[in-house]
């Protein structure tokens, strides 16, 4: 069983591959090992794959063809890779993938991992998305050259850093919600958790805490505030959804424009029906039927008049990021 570690010292990595699949190989490793939040060591190394590299993995990462032919395999340089390494903790974005095509080439590797992946979309559910590039401009001021493994590998260190700054900030009750969060999270994500909370307990007087709203702006849609003058939330029936989805005034106020379609009102109908009765629903609806809203406006009524809560799943990343960046903010 691997014994806990401090995070005092982490090696913080990435690699460029010739793709995404098992078949696969790395042709750049780099890392930035970290001492108290500060980075004392570097490493970054090309690796000669010896099977072909797509033209798009040159264009990304700006490698040329000719410094992989120069290079070295992976198995004459792994030892110093290991050497560097060590037994420090491993950070990484998207972890998983890094991680798999490590072990795969250096099947050694038994290093507690941590991804910042997983990490930030706990602490960061109001980030636009959850990209390293994305994270690391919430951060740092700095630029960095992207798709490179050590430019990579550091704003991924730089940006654990900030992470963990802020995880050792948040009040007791936040950090019991986490953890139960993070319990079902196969990595060290969930012991720096127990750290912290570990931490908070010991500490005679409270840190000045960060919050959310010092990092980045929450969405409209999740800020709780009281009216000045309280009125109880409408009976969630068909009536009051066919009045809000008929409402031209509101709906083109809120959104901008909006079209009246008889098939979206069908649709509400047969959700609320749903929720009434608890039942479910399998519908199919095609493009112009106006489903998002079909379901939401239902689902909103309900939510605010039972006071539960209602969760919606989608495919795709996109429709979820449509769904509460836009559709649920224009509301």
């Amino acid at each position: 069983m691997k014994t806990k570690q401090s995070t005092d010292t982490f090696i913080a990595f990435d690699l460029e591959t010739t793709g995404l699949g098992e078949t696969d190989k790395i042709i750049e490793f780099g890392a930035a090992k970290f001492h108290q939040n500060e980075i004392i060591d570097t490493f970054q190394a090309l690796a000669n794959p010896g099977i072909h590299i797509p033209w798009e993995v040159f264009s990304i990462t700006g490698i040329s063809e000719q410094e992989i032919r120069q290079a070295k395999p992976l198995e004459a340089i792994q030892d110093k890779i290991l050497d560097f390494i060590g037994k420090d903790i491993l950070v990484a974005h998207n972890a998983p993938f890094d991680t798999s095509f490590l072990q795969r080439q250096l099947p050694a590797l038994d290093n507690q991992i941590v991804d910042t992946l997983k990490l930030s979309r706990i602490l960061l559910p109001y980030a636009t998305n959850h990209k390293l590039q994305t994270l690391y401009d919430i951060f740092e001021k700095d630029e960095l050259q992207f798709h490179r493994a050590l430019d990579d590998a550091i704003a991924t260190g730089k940006v654990f850093v900030h992470l963990l700054s802020l995880l050792n900030t948040l009040p007791s009750e936040i950090l019991k919600t986490l953890g139960a969060i993070a319990e079902t999270v196969d990595d060290f994500t969930n012991d720096l958790l127990l750290i912290a909370m570990k931490q908070l307990l010991a500490r005679k007087m409270p840190k000045e805490q960060i919050t959310l709203k010092n990092l980045q702006k929450a969405p409209p849609n999740v800020i709780r505030y009281k009216p000045s003058k309280s009125t109880p939330p409408p009976e969630p029936t068909e009536q009051s959804v066919v009045a809000l989805l008929s409402d031209d005034a509101f709906l083109t106020k809120a959104l901008g424009t909006y079209e009246f379609r008889d098939e979206q009102i069908k649709l509400s109908k047969k959700v609320i029906q749903c929720l009434q009765h608890n039942d479910i629903l399998v519908s199919e609806a095609g493009t112009g039927t106006g489903k998002t809203f079909a379901y939401l406006i239902p689902a909103i009524l309900w939510s605010s008049f039972h006071s539960e809560r209602i969760l919606v799943s989608t495919y795709t990343k996109n429709l979820e990021d449509q769904i509460f960046h836009q559709d649920l903010c224009g509301i």
